[in-house]
């Protein structure tokens, strides 16, 4: 019998050679069909990775059989791509795929869809091929909106000649830290303005202006709170908010302060009123005697 390099006979060698030549045209989807004792063949390619016969003993012959593999279909909305990329891929029962989701510019990873169980909205998800699944990379524009969410006056009774603080809430409902001016107006006349800077995603803040309402007569006002728009922002309805403040006069005053001098006043002036008149009878009477 004659034999190979490794002292086995040439057809038992050919045999090894065809075997590592098929397991490694089939490398990631190895079979598990034969199983190689430790040992030393350079000739081998991958030998040191696959394993070889050792001189002087035999390897193992294992009946094999396919194993179980799922496929994997990746693809994605306008405004992003994949890693790896859109199409289809085939993958051996229980391995672990990795997917990244990248946005374009102007665009930002929404969340995924896919077949069989809900994923996290993270951009990079981890799948175990356990059966095919349709994965979709969902992507939308960046969203900026910025709104005006309450307006009020901490004080219930408003006169004028008296300065009033208006409070304001203004918050972030986008996408991107954002950054923006504030502006409060009474019947369109600019007030104030501030600056709001790098308001957090879902953030929002509480600004306070003084409105001074000196030479302002009794009547309605319009008290109107408007965030500047954002480049970008489409959705600008909640943008503005407008409140009417009415600022009484003295006489028609709830104020419990303002009210009882009135009253005392008028009073006064009613007695005052009535001695002018009886004064003047009287000194009329004594002419006439």
């Amino acid at each position: 019998m004659t034999t190979g390099t490794t002292g086995y006979c040439a057809t038992n060698l050919h045999f090894i050679k065809t075997l590592t030549a098929l397991l490694e045209a089939h490398t990631p989807q190895a079979i598990n069909w034969i199983w190689w004792p430790a040992g030393d063949w350079s000739a081998t390619p991958k030998a040191t990775q696959l394993g070889a016969i050792s001189p002087n003993s035999w390897g193992t012959l294992i009946p094999w059989q396919p194993l179980t593999a799922y496929s994997l279909s990746i693809s994605s909305t306008t405004g992003g791509t994949t890693f790896p990329g859109a199409g289809n891929y085939t993958y051996i029962s229980g391995t672990a795929v990795n997917v990244t989701a990248i946005p374009q510019g102007g665009y930002k990873f929404r969340a995924w869809q896919d077949n069989t169980t809900g994923l996290p909205a993270l951009d990079h998800v981890e799948l175990s091929m356990s059966a095919d699944q349709n994965l979709v990379a969902v992507f939308s524009p960046i969203l900026h909106d910025v709104a005006v969410e309450n307006v009020s006056l901490p004080d219930g009774i408003v006169t004028a000649g008296r300065p009033a603080q208006v409070i304001v809430t203004v918050g972030n409902l986008g996408d991107v830290t954002e950054t923006f001016d504030v502006t409060l107006y009474c019947n369109n006349a600019n007030i104030a303005s501030q600056l709001v800077q790098n308001l957090g995603i879902g953030s929002s803040v509480t600004l306070s202006f003084s409105w001074d309402r000196t030479g302002l007569r009794p009547g309605t006002y319009l008290l109107k709170v408007a965030a500047a728009p954002i480049p970008g922002e489409v959705d600008l309805a909640n943008n503005n908010e407008t409140i009417a403040v009415n600022i009484p006069s003295h006489l028609n005053t709830s104020n419990p302060t303002v009210l009882p001098f009135s009253l005392m006043s008028a009073m006064l002036m009613g007695i005052a009123g009535f001695v002018t008149v009886m004064l003047g009878a009287t000194l009329a009477r004594r002419r006439l005697k």
